[in-house]
């Protein structure tokens, strides 16, 4: 099987903290075949704007979830998470008081 050719915007960012999908050709591919109209890239960093900007160039909907959007949807959706404490605020009910 022939490795598929890599963009230089989509390659590994050499800082960590910055990550991007390095085989652009797993998004064509499976376009190309019709085995899916969209895909999801998902890392615990960042995306490069390379990698942005290849997600938006191309007809195929790609959407990247980087690090902090992860830890936010994991919270919200209750998945990978515990609660260790509930903080409730409260405030005087004035009509109580009338």
């Amino acid at each position: 099987m022939r490795r598929p050719e890599l963009n230089p915007a989509l390659d590994a960012s050499p800082r960590p903290d910055h990550a991007a999908p390095a085989h652009p050709r797993l998004i064509g591919g499976s376009r190309l075949s019709g085995k899916a109209s969209s895909g999801v890239f998902i890392t615990t960093g960042r995306f490069s704007s390379g990698a942005r900007e290849f997600a938006g160039s191309i007809p195929t909907r790609i959407i990247l979830i980087d690090g902090e959007r992860l830890a936010t949807l994991m919270i919200r959706f209750g998945v990978g998470v515990q609660v260790r404490q509930t903080v409730n605020i409260v405030e005087i009910d004035e009509d109580f008081f009338e």
